[in-house]
């Protein structure tokens, strides 16, 4: 073996690239904030709660915004889950 044929170093510098991006990303995802709905939040203002059935936790026992979903994790509704 005399060194890096053209194939190998070609190979390996696409798995280095992806491997720091799986790492980058994943990095990301566990320190980005998920948007957590504030304890208490109310609904939103044109929302008129006397015709319609405004959607509630019932773990949280808040609103909870379209596309939310309870963490059992963190104990509060999140909106990008």
């Amino acid at each position: 073996w005399l060194g890096w044929t053209a194939p190998a170093a070609l190979h390996y510098a696409a798995f280095a690239t992806i491997s720091l991006l799986a790492e980058l990303s994943h990095l990301r995802a566990m320190t980005t904030n998920p948007g957590a709905v504030p304890l208490g939040c109310p609904p939103p203002p044109g929302t008129d709660e006397s015709k319609s059935r405004v959607p509630v936790c019932h773990r949280c026992e808040g609103y909870k915004p379209p596309r939310a979903h309870h963490c059992s994790q963190c104990n509060r509704c999140i909106l990008k889950m």
